[in-house]
């Protein structure tokens, strides 16, 4: 059985606060990629792992081509700056 590949991304969203946006990575590996926000510290806003609870961003993704992952994000509130996000091959 073969192991999935995994790993973590940082993403700035942005200096203006929003509430939805996208955004693009290289593919690690052929196949289904599943992206999620992954808990802190996030670079750029202080050193707490709780970063996640205090502002959640949802994320859907889709294949551009076979290089790059395009995510689709949203957020009850407006964000801004980096987020950690860890993906996975599937």
């Amino acid at each position: 059985m073969s192991r999935a590949a995994s790993g973590f991304i940082d993403i700035d969203l942005g200096a203006t606060p929003r509430t939805s946006g996208t955004f693009t990575f290289g593919a690690p590996a052929p196949g289904r990629i599943i992206v999620q926000q992954a808990a802190g510290p996030y670079r750029g806003k202080g050193t707490l792992a709780d970063e996640a609870e205090m502002d959640s961003v949802i994320v859907s993704t889709g294949l551009d081509n076979s290089r790059t992952v395009r995510c689709f994000w949203r957020s009850s509130g407006a964000v801004v700056g980096f987020f950690r996000f860890n993906w996975m091959v599937v």
